[in-house]
């Protein structure tokens, strides 16, 4: 049984209905191109195929890359291309995912729009807000949907989580802290990795982890509305040979006193966790990134009486549900129905262009020496 299935799934956001369940096929199978085939491709493979959708094409700077690459994550019926303009021309991709270094993304998620796909971008999305909104106005002008590759979105555990923060014994939500990092080996650091490249990935670990706990601070703390902090102070910690931040600390800060702080770093242990708290209440999601679609997802609420956070010893704590959930598949399974339905949904792209505001704004800040910023509005 499912542990999550009593929450009530859908909440009003934007102006939208959202419906976090398991959603059954449309019976089509939706045709997918994938531009990059590095590390971060191959479990959104899986869930396209865990979806019922198919990857129709890949394509690569080498051709032999992109025919190993389908060979090697199952995907041996794909059309392997030597270039990223031939996957965005196949006629028969309806969904174009953009896995390239940022830097590289917001060429290719115009130029995919414009042939009439449908996107999901790998995060972080853009290198500025600029490039972002150029992103979604290419999307909306020819009317196919925006996504950002943030799979813990379309995991239940968000849906029971975001319930319990709008439930009125819960209170008003004050404040969030998230953190997420995991230890880099010293090659990566000095450049083994385009997440330190300056041109490639210029915001590092803001960028890529950051744009996790900056969503998670937007969707806990923004209400149902998602309103974006007023101010960002963010502080680089350490930074790489190359200058890019590698260790970031950040404050978001809204107009009514509400609060978020957040840590990414490329130099600590792996770790995971977001809490959020009211004046009475703290809920607490481990591992809200990545539960990984086997494993059982906790998530936990503390009253007052709270002693520590363990399943041996709960005093005060209630385990409000546990269990397993493909959250890629889900991610895939979402954009599949969109495609199917035609009927597109402007929420996703709303999420991804506030969470580029945010980072922005801490990137800013660390330029500046750690100044309160404010976060652009759009």
């Amino acid at each position: 049984t499912n542990a999550f299935a009593t929450v009530d799934q859908t909440w009003v956001w934007h102006h939208h209905t959202l419906t976090f369940t398991m959603m059954a096929g449309s019976g089509v199978v939706v045709r997918w191109g994938f531009l990059g085939t590095g590390r971060v491709t191959v479990k959104e493979t899986r869930g396209v195929a865990d979806s019922g959708g198919a990857v129709a094409a890949v394509g690569s700077r080498d051709v032999e890359r992109a025919r190993r690459w389908a060979l090697a994550n199952n995907c041996a019926a794909a059309r392997a291309y030597g270039s990223y303009a031939e996957v965005v021309a196949d006629e028969a991709v309806q969904v174009v995912y953009v896995a390239l270094p940022t830097g590289l993304k917001c060429e290719w998620v115009v130029k995919a729009a414009r042939a009439g796909k449908h996107v999901l971008c790998e995060k972080p999305v853009a290198t500025c807000l600029r490039d972002m909104l150029a992103m979604i106005k290419a999307c909306e002008e020819n009317g196919v949907q925006f996504m950002d590759a943030v799979n813990f979105m379309h995991h239940e555990r968000t849906a029971r989580l975001l319930s319990t923060l709008a439930q009125p014994a819960f209170g008003t939500p004050l404040h969030c802290m998230s953190t997420t990092s995991f230890p880099a080996t010293p090659e990566f650091l000095v450049g083994g990795d385009i997440r330190v490249g300056p041109e490639t990935e210029p915001m590092g670990v803001l960028g890529d982890l950051g744009w996790y706990t900056a969503r998670v601070s937007l969707i806990t703390m923004g209400g149902t509305l998602l309103e974006p902090p007023a101010t960002a102070t963010a502080i680089a910690h350490r930074r790489a040979e190359s200058g890019v931040p590698t260790d970031v600390s950040a404050v978001l800060e809204w107009a009514d006193g509400r609060s978020a702080m957040f840590h990414c770093s490329f130099c600590g242990n792996r770790r995971t966790c977001a809490e959020v708290s009211s004046a009475t209440q703290t809920v607490r999601v481990e591992a809200f990134i990545n539960p990984g679609s086997t494993e059982p997802a906790s998530l936990w609420l503390a009253s007052p009486a709270q002693a520590v956070w363990t399943e041996a010893n709960c005093r005060g704590v209630q385990q409000l549900g546990k269990a397993a959930y493909d959250q890629v598949a889900s991610l895939a399974r979402c954009l599949n129905n969109i495609v199917a339905s035609g009927k597109l949904e402007k929420h996703w792209e709303t999420q991804a262009v506030l969470t580029q505001c945010i980072v922005d704004a801490c990137f800013e800040s660390m330029q500046h020496g750690g100044a309160r910023t404010a976060v652009p509005t759009v």
